[in-house]
């Protein structure tokens, strides 16, 4: 990701930041108790993939992600937390990690369509605190999220707060605090998230008293990622004239879960796009790796990392980062009714395994 110069507005941003005096808190037992507070879901997410280690460059562990951010707010949640988790649409690229290539960016992409769906799934408890808790908006400025805080009494955010920014930051960096000072400017305490420590049954962070003072800050649109145009199957259906998942794939009988059907549609749209010999060794691959993560259980899927050959690697990465593009438009459109298990879609230590199972033994063979 370039870094650019500030410039005079971010300049001042800079110092505003760095005269900021915030008080080391516990945010249940001295500061909020059981008042709502909202979590703003990119920080959510970056703060616990970065601190879980999440492999997204040698094997993409989207499992692993997604337990890193539910063990956050469960550990929220044991200390009798009340908040919202709230997802803005264009804030997507603040999900991903400044100087990440593009291949690996849209795996952090597909985590948050899968975050966002998977936090809205209900969970059948009565407890209030239990049931689906994850919110989405246009924009901070949207309509829709001003009406949110009027209906909502938001005793503060908790958010990332652009740490490690100087005069060259990294343009994520920059719209954090341009996120946070915006919060300030409206009253808002705010809570960071880089440094929240739970201890016993406390809830240690930093809190930064609202910010009236000073002028409004000028919040860009932040482009997204364009979304690349999808054939669900339920259009192949209406154009073969029979439904094409009444039929279960499996030897079990297992109707399609979720996971099924986005993978489903996800490589056949992909195969669409790109179907040269390399793209459809990872379509085989992906389809062994799925049967795999339906036979085996999660302690027997320990694998080590696999390194491919420096031209496996560069077609791995064109077909992963296609498929994680389509699988992120397909999450994002669809209204799943079959069982939700989207959360375990790939394990990229195994599909890196398998595909290069599959490579060396058609060397082998070649060779015989």
């Amino acid at each position: 990701m370039p870094k650019d110069k500030c410039s005079e507005d971010e300049k001042d941003l800079l110092h505003w930041y760095k005269s900021l005096s915030p008080l080391r808190v516990d945010i249940v037992g001295d500061f909020a108790g059981k008042e709502l507070f909202a979590i703003h879901g990119d920080s959510l997410m970056l703060h616990c993939v970065t601190n879980a280690r999440v492999d997204y460059t040698n094997g993409f562990q989207l499992l692993h992600a997604i337990f890193a951010v539910e063990n956050f707010l469960q550990n929220l949640r044991r200390r009798g937390c009340n908040f919202h988790v709230v997802w803005f649409t264009d804030h997507e690229e603040l999900c991903v990690p400044r100087d990440v290539s593009d291949a690996l960016a849209s795996g952090y992409r597909l985590t948050r369509a899968i975050l966002i769906k998977h936090l809205k799934q209900d969970t059948g408890s009565t407890d209030p605190a239990e049931r689906s808790i994850s919110l989405q908006f246009e924009s901070i400025q949207s309509y829709e999220f001003q009406e949110y805080l009027t209906q909502n009494a938001i005793h503060f955010f908790l958010s990332l707060d652009g740490q490690g920014i100087d005069t060259h930051s990294a343009a994520n960096e920059i719209r954090y605090l341009k996120f946070v000072y915006y919060l300030a400017h409206k009253g808002y305490n705010l809570a960071i998230i880089n440094n929240l420590e739970f201890v016993s049954s406390k809830v240690h962070a930093s809190v930064c008293s609202p910010s009236l003072s000073g002028a409004p800050v000028q919040l860009e649109e932040i482009p997204r990622t364009p979304r690349i145009p999808v054939e669900l199957i339920c259009k192949w259906e209406v154009r073969q004239g029979t439904s094409l998942l009444d039929d279960s794939p499996w030897e079990d009988g297992e109707p399609f879960s979720s996971r099924d059907i986005v993978s489903l549609t996800g490589l056949s749209n992909t195969l669409l796009i790109d179907c040269r010999k390399s793209t459809k060794d990872c379509v085989v691959a992906f389809v062994i790796h799925l049967s795999v993560l339906r036979r085996l259980d999660l302690s027997q899927r320990s694998c080590k990392e696999t390194t491919l050959s420096e031209l496996q690697q560069s077609s791995f990465e064109d077909f992963f980062a296609s498929f994680s593009n389509i699988c992120t438009t397909i999450v994002e459109k669809v209204s799943f009714k079959e069982l939700w298990d989207i959360f375990d879609l790939v394990d990229g230590r195994i599909l890196r395994q398998i595909l290069g199972c599959l490579q060396m033994s058609r060397y082998e063979t070649h060779v015989d």
